[in-house]
């Protein structure tokens, strides 16, 4: 990417990777891996230090309810996070933390507001009510 991503470019983005039907697989774009890469280290407090397990934990909580439809675990995801750089590992392979140079290459400063959890749950509730809505109108055709 040669500009930064903007919120709602981020957030509309996010919505589509996460809101399409089945499971699927990893995304092979690289845009679309730093969109899901990002979110997920939007469920992660910016300063603090963690051990893996308690890096563990936050990342269950991104692949339960963002990344629900990627056949992805949270140890390949926090692979994936230190492989692209977004989560800085220590040499004894203890601590990590997040790398915010990273995040700044790729999107704009206000993506780290962006509550990844909420986006995705409210793209859903809309798909949803959109499906209710066509139902009741073939219904009552």
């Amino acid at each position: 990417m040669t500009t930064t991503m903007s919120r709602a470019e981020f957030e509309k983005r996010l919505e589509d990777l996460c809101t399409r039907g089945g499971r699927r697989e990893w995304p092979p774009k690289r845009e679309d891996q730093h969109v899901l890469l990002k979110s997920a280290t939007l469920m992660l407090e910016p300063q603090r230090e963690y051990s893996e397990a308690e890096l563990n934990e936050p990342l269950e909580a991104w692949v339960d309810q963002v990344g629900q439809i990627f056949v992805i675990d949270h140890v390949t995801l926090r692979r994936f996070l230190v492989d692209a750089g977004y989560v800085q590992r220590d040499l004894a392979g203890q601590r990590y933390r997040i790398n915010a140079e990273k995040a700044a290459e790729m999107f704009d400063d206000d993506v780290a507001s962006v509550d990844p959890v909420a986006v995705v749950a409210e793209a859903r509730r809309r798909i949803e009510e959109r499906k209710r809505a066509y139902l009741n109108k073939r219904k009552d055709e």
